[in-house]
């Protein structure tokens, strides 16, 4: 006995046992997501030193064979738990098998990371591994679009919302750290379908975002999307009725790069400076703005950093190939023609009107673009 697929799954069992007279209970109620714990798996793992630990040497297992699974470490005075206190999340490589856990701090406690991972272990590797992917290999294969959130609880929210309006989208989460190249080439490894993004409508989802296109650079123009939500929300703080809308209009990532870059180098003070940065915007992006996309991607350029049309226009023009495609000439040409941008067939049932209060931004940038136009 003592394998380590074995200790992860008697653990996963005791976790289990415990969750629903714990907080972890009443925190999941809080955020109305009771139907994960049975749904994905969450379980509790008690307050104390070596609670876990002793339970499993208990059923044989040996001290080798909990430091092997992940699930106790050596300290000064022996065993002890890896995971105390915590809301548990099973995690699963992408095969589905069972390699470790993701365990969420009690909200009362202010002193202790808020996530903590399995140890890296033969089976278990962070920089690789995603949240839900092995869950999802079934639902990816047949269609659905994998859909990249900052967050384990933003991955729980999106699956109970998507299953509410039907949405075809499979949400996956990084277990505590940035989002790497390992990450995405096990999602393409499963599906052709590009990852779309969603991040918290902050500063750090901005940095999030320009992270994943610059990762992202081998796709060239896949038709990637970033989903954006109204301003100091997450997926797990909207409505469904929100995050439904923000789907169905997600946004070409090149444009929603494009809005987060510009707004972070800060609107420029004069015109020079405002010509600089759209060279600078198209010369690193232009290989990478698909033609369907070229007409939002140069209005919005316009409005946000007060150029003219023709400008971006220009600026797009010389930083793509030496000879340009007759598509994206003809994209560039059409830049003074709006059209709707909505999402691609297939991801959404029809659409419905947008939830009341959300924010007409992009809207505002449309109609002030034309006006820029000179």
């Amino acid at each position: 006995m003592g394998s380590p697929d074995e200790v992860l799954a008697h653990t996963q069992r005791f976790y289990r046992q415990r969750v629903y007279k714990s907080w972890a209970h009443d925190y999941l109620h809080s955020r109305h997501l009771s139907a994960a714990i049975s749904e994905a798996g969450i379980g509790y793992a008690p307050l104390g030193w070596t609670a876990t630990t002793d339970h499993l040497l208990s059923l044989g297992h040996s001290p080798g064979d909990l430091v092997r699974a992940g699930v106790s470490i050596k300290g000064d005075r022996g065993l002890r738990d890896v995971m105390r206190d915590r809301l548990i999340l099973p995690v699963h490589d992408h095969t589905g098998r069972l390699v470790g856990f993701l365990g969420r701090a009690n909200p009362d406690d202010s002193h202790s990371p808020k996530y903590l991972n399995t140890p890296s272990t033969e089976s278990y590797k962070k920089r690789s591994t995603l949240y839900g992917l092995g869950e999802s290999r079934v639902a990816l294969r047949g269609g659905a679009t994998p859909l990249i959130v900052e967050g384990p609880m933003d991955k729980l929210a999106v699956d109970k919302m998507a299953s509410q309006f039907r949405g075809n989208i499979v949400a996956l989460a990084s277990c505590g750290t940035s989002l790497t190249t390992d990450h995405l080439a096990r999602i393409r490894a499963i599906t052709d379908k590009p990852a779309w993004f969603c991040f918290d409508a902050d500063a750090a989802g901005q940095r999030a975002l320009l992270h994943a296109w610059e990762i992202t650079a081998d796709q060239g123009r896949a038709a990637q999307r970033a989903v954006q939500l109204p301003a100091g929300h997450d997926p797990a703080s909207v409505q469904t009725d929100t995050f439904a809308h923000a789907i169905r209009h997600a946004t070409p990532m090149s444009v929603a790069v494009a809005q987060a870059q510009l707004e972070r180098w800060g609107r420029p003070d004069n015109p020079v400076k405002a010509e600089l940065m759209v060279d600078a915007l198209a010369k690193r992006d232009a290989g990478r703005i698909r033609p369907d996309d070229s007409i939002e991607w140069i209005r919005t350029v316009a409005q946000l950093a007060d150029v003219p049309i023709s400008s971006v226009q220009t600026a797009l023009i010389e930083h793509l190939a030496p000879t340009p495609a007759a598509a994206d000439l003809d994209a560039l040409r059409a830049a003074s023609f709006p059209r709707r941008m909505t999402a691609p067939a297939g991801v959404l049932p029809d659409a419905g009107p947008p939830p009341s209060g959300w924010p007409t931004a992009r809207a505002k940038c449309r109609s002030s673009a034309v006006a820029n136009q000179r």
